[in-house]
């Protein structure tokens, strides 16, 4: 199914239109997340609207709305002033592990806003420091926050493997 999305900036002079292309077997009420690319992109040209409109169209058609990001704090602080997503239907994916390896701006400044977070869900990803800390002592990290999720990946099947059983037994 394409989820039609019309993006019509602030200045009104020009109109992007797009499509979403959405899986006909996806049932509603999953959550369709906007990857970080797109996203980071939209916070430097500050076009906030752009994610309130990817908002309101995905709960139109029936879905809840993810936002994937690498600067969790710009995001926070454009979704607070906003009435179409700082709501306890979106989920924040951002990185936080305990070496604080792609974390930014830095790994206090996120673990701030994991604290102070009130109306929207927050998913951690790349938890694992992309090995870069050990599996267990990253597991105690990560139980230690308020976060809603976490999400890892890997190459290597095996890897996934064993650190799904990692998670399961430590949790």
């Amino acid at each position: 199914m394409k989820l039609p999305i019309i993006l019509i900036p602030k200045t009104g002079t020009t109109t992007i239109a797009t499509s979403l292309e959405i899986p006909e077997s996806l049932p509603k009420g999953s959550t369709v997340y906007l990857q970080n690319v797109v996203t980071d992109l939209i916070l430097g040209l500050d076009k906030i609207d752009i994610l309130e409109y990817y908002a309101n169209d995905l709960r139109k058609n029936g879905f809840k709305v993810g936002i994937i990001t690498l600067n969790p704090l710009k995001l926070d602080k454009l979704i607070k002033n906003s009435n179409y997503l700082n709501r306890s239907d979106v989920t924040v994916c951002f990185n936080i592990n305990l070496s604080g390896f792609n974390v930014f701006p830095s790994k206090q400044d996120v673990e701030k806003l994991i604290v102070t977070n009130k109306n929207y869900n927050l998913m951690g990803m790349s938890i694992f420091s992309s090995g870069g800390a050990k599996i267990k002592d990253s597991i105690d990290y990560i139980k230690g926050l308020n976060l809603s999720y976490v999400v890892f990946g890997s190459s290597n099947i095996e890897n996934v493997k064993n650190n799904f059983n990692n998670l399961n037994r430590l949790i």
